[in-house]
């Protein structure tokens, strides 16, 4: 699970003992929406009729764990998804800032030839 939204709407479905209506209010925007088709493509949720429930891997011992804690204490899994989320931004702007080395010393490569 790689975001707040994912869990957060797979702990609604989980909680709600019919399922996640599809016009759930929850729902009424593009953010949500990514994340529904999202969790779908993982196989997290499934669609029955009009509403979501649990899918096949929603039920896995790791996603119930994850969902537990989240249930328990949403700090420590926001806080969690926060510090991942740092971590991937200061790589991708290590690789952008290596990548302009090595580009600006192509090109000075190609202007000594």
């Amino acid at each position: 699970m790689d975001s707040f939204e994912k869990i957060e709407l797979l702990s609604r479905v989980r909680d709600t003992p019919t399922g996640l209506r599809i016009d759930d209010a929850v729902l009424d925007n593009a953010a949500m929406r990514w994340t529904v088709d999202e969790l779908l493509r993982l196989q997290l949720i499934e669609r029955r009729d009009r509403v979501y429930v649990l899918g096949p891997r929603g039920s896995e011992a790791a996603v119930t764990e994850l969902l537990g804690l989240y249930a328990a204490d949403r700090i420590v899994v926001v806080g969690e998804l926060s510090s991942i989320a740092l971590d991937r931004i200061r790589s991708m702007a290590s690789t952008a800032f290596a990548n302009a080395f090595v580009l600006r010393k192509k090109r000075r490569d190609d202007d000594d030839g």
